[in-house]
């Protein structure tokens, strides 16, 4: 309404005369159409009648037919047995393959089995390598100890041989005291002497001057001098025993001391000896432990070897277990197969008709492949019938159609349309159509004509 409002009346009244000149020729064009259309229904089409199920019964395996279960034109129910075959190659090779399945699954054991063993061999592998690397580890530990050790000994050697030089030294030191002191005896001896020289001199003199003083010729003083030099001279003497009393005590000392100092410097060269055979031992533990360094590197490579071919092993045996699930599958497969090819010894209809043609009789040998039966369901029939191109746009498919045939002439079916095809026949250039029927009391049979 909001849109006229914007036209004057006058305006309306022209648009609408314009636009029932216009709409009024529209109309006798579509009425002239439709009146085309009309003149041409209902179409009228031939075809011929046909079932929908055909079913054409070969062999897989070849046989003797045993027996014959149907006849032509005979009605079959579906999974009917039509026939037997006899053919033993099948229960053979159903048996072969039962037995093969059978020695797979024992293959599959024994692969499983394989398979825990070679993880405890990994397992058991995996810890040799763990206890070769503690190994080492021990044995680098235990090298530098032999090194420390090494080096000690060299340390002690070089003591003990400064040890040999100083006791060495100190023997010569006492040895040099004990000739100072044998000269000391001799000073000692020779001082003695001299003061019993001495003393048996002043002793004359004594005599000689106590003589004096008795005849007058000598004083109190100058015997008393003599008496004096006389005491001194004992106390000389005493003082010379007493030195070299002290002397033959220092040379007894020094002695000792020498030998003390001999028993140290043996000592000394025993301890050097010793140092060194510790340092050649030492040397020797260190030699060999770098060669044990070297065969726990060895044995280390070897268990990673060790290792690295328990885990080949494992795939190897994952591997050979995949396989051999796979022949036991194969093996269970090849069963259904031959138990398929022993039960296409028995043949059976897939589907409710009537057997149209026989092609073999009982006693009979039949090949692989060989054609046995044609059933057909006659339930449900199709015709078959070519629309012209024009007329193609009419059809629909689950249109419904009716359609009678000579043999039955007062008699009208019902179908539907199922299919068109999307390409023209090259004979006629008609387009088939397909059209699907029940088939009440089983009037309706293949090869009828049919008029749609």
């Amino acid at each position: 309404m909001s849109l006229f409002k914007k036209f004057s009346k006058i305006q309306i009244w022209i648009m609408g005369v314009l636009f029932f000149v216009l709409g009024t020729d529209h109309l006798k064009a579509l009425e002239n159409v439709e009146n085309l259309w009309s003149a041409r229904i209902p179409i009228s089409l031939d075809g011929t009648i046909k079932p929908i199920d055909t079913l054409r019964i070969q062999t897989s395996i070849g046989g003797r037919i045993t027996s014959l279960e149907v006849e032509e034109n005979e009605v079959v129910q579906k999974n009917q047995e039509l026939l037997k075959l006899k053919n033993e190659t099948q229960k053979q090779q159903l048996e072969l393959a039962k037995l093969q399945l059978e020695i797979n699954k024992n293959n599959l054991k024994d692969r499983t089995q394989q398979i825990t063993l070679m993880q405890v061999q990994l397992k058991t592998s995996k810890n040799a390598v763990t206890d070769r690397e503690r190994q080492l580890k021990l044995l680098n530990l235990q090298i530098k100890t032999s090194l420390n050790n090494v080096k000690d000994r060299e340390r002690q050697v070089k003591l003990a041989e400064l040890q040999l030089q100083t006791s060495r030294n100190n023997l010569r030191d006492r040895q040099r005291q004990v000739t100072l002191a044998e000269t000391q005896i001799n000073i000692s001896k020779n001082s003695l002497k001299d003061q019993e020289t001495n003393l048996k001199d002043i002793e004359r003199r004594l005599k000689d001057e106590q003589t004096l003083f008795e005849q007058g010729s000598s004083t109190k003083s100058q015997l008393d001098a003599v008496q004096l030099q006389k005491d001194r001279g004992l106390l000389s003497l005493d003082n010379a025993k007493l030195n070299l009393s002290r002397s033959e005590e220092d040379v007894n000392g020094a002695k000792i001391a020498v030998e003390n100092a001999e028993n140290a410097v043996l000592r000394s060269e025993q301890d050097h000896e010793g140092a060194k055979i510790a340092l050649e031992n030492s040397k020797i533990t260190l030699m060999k432990t770098e060669q044990d360094v070297e065969g726990g590197k060895l044995a280390l490579e070897n268990a990673k070897l060790a290792l690295l071919r328990s885990e080949q092993e494992v795939v190897r045996a994952q591997l050979a277990e995949e396989n051999a699930k796979f022949s036991v599958k194969l093996s269970k497969q090849e069963i259904l197969l031959r138990q398929d090819s022993l039960d296409d010894t028995v043949i059976s209809s897939k589907i409710s008709g009537i057997v149209i043609k026989k092609y073999f009789e009982e006693g009979e040998v039949v090949g692989n492949g060989a054609r046995l039966f044609d059933i057909v369901n006659i339930d449900r029939v199709e015709i078959e019938v070519g629309v012209k191109e024009e007329d193609l746009s009419r059809i629909q498919i689950g249109q419904k159609v009716v359609f009678t045939t000579p043999a039955y002439p007062n008699q009208r079916y019902a179908g539907k349309v199922d299919r068109l095809s999307w390409t023209a026949n090259t004979q006629d250039g008609k387009f088939p159509v397909f059209i699907h029927a029940a088939n009440p009391n089983l009037q309706l049979r293949s090869g009828m004509s049919a008029k749609v």
